[in-house]
């Protein structure tokens, strides 16, 4: 198994302009960050599990539709 965590921008230790609210969310430049992170990460020709929860799975939701082979199955909660 490969296991990969991905936090969206302004989250985590990821860098914000101000760090006292963080700024609206542009959920079809999360969705394509998180294609851009599943080909660049994952090797190709294994299957592929995605796993998100709460917003991260809205997120998911999105890059699925636009992007449906990128993953084999996803759970999302």
């Amino acid at each position: 198994f490969n296991v990969w965590c991905l936090d969206w921008r302004g989250q985590g230790r990821s860098s914000r302009f101000n760090t006292a609210r963080p700024s609206a969310r542009i959920f079809s430049r999360d969705a394509e960050d998180l294609a851009a992170f599943i080909r660049a990460v994952s090797p190709e020709g294994r299957r592929r599990l995605l796993v998100a929860h709460s917003m991260g799975g809205a997120i998911a939701l999105l890059m699925l539709r636009n992007a449906p082979s990128l993953a084999d199955a996803a759970v999302l909660s």
